[in-house]
């Protein structure tokens, strides 16, 4: 992942607090869940989401997510999977929204075939957001000018 110093400045820009609500967006293995579920404890709450248009992956990212959420400690985290703009109604208002090298994938045929945009996303996620919460956009940078040309082939933005 990354150095505990880049860690602690990703967690402080992004305003995740003890008590905190955290959507955490196609979790991956989960280590950004984990995090998030020790930080807001007890009284906070991790839905860790994968997204429908990902759920069939061989990896199985929802039964992995299902799996997390029953690990000992682990009671604030809740396995979701829904279209990606029906987030909505999957999780509870949050106070940080958590996208990690995916925003990209917004912009690809696999995420779009279902009829997924980056703006029906984006307009989901300001549905989901508590007024002041935090939308966390971390993704690999293609070249300045490239716009959304590398997302399908580069996986990058």
């Amino acid at each position: 992942m990354y150095d505990q110093s880049k860690l602690s400045e990703l967690i402080r820009f992004a305003r995740v607090d003890a008590g905190s609500t955290v959507i955490d967006v196609y979790p991956g293995d989960g280590d950004w869940t984990r995090l998030f579920s020790d930080i807001v404890g007890p009284e906070g709450r991790v839905y860790s989401f994968v997204p429908a248009e990902v759920a069939h992956f061989k990896n199985d990212p929802v039964g992995r997510m299902r799996t997390l959420a029953k690990e000992p400690g682990r009671e604030n985290v809740e396995a979701v999977s829904a279209d990606l703009v029906a987030m909505p109604e999957a999780a509870q208002p949050a106070d940080v929204l958590w996208l990690h090298l995916f925003y990209h994938d917004l912009h690809t045929a696999l995420i779009q075939a279902r009829g997924a945009t980056a703006a029906h996303f984006n307009r989901a996620v300001y549905e989901r957001l508590k007024p002041g919460g935090s939308y966390v956009i971390i993704d690999h940078a293609a070249a300045v000018g490239a716009g959304t040309s590398d997302a399908q082939s580069l996986h990058r933005i």
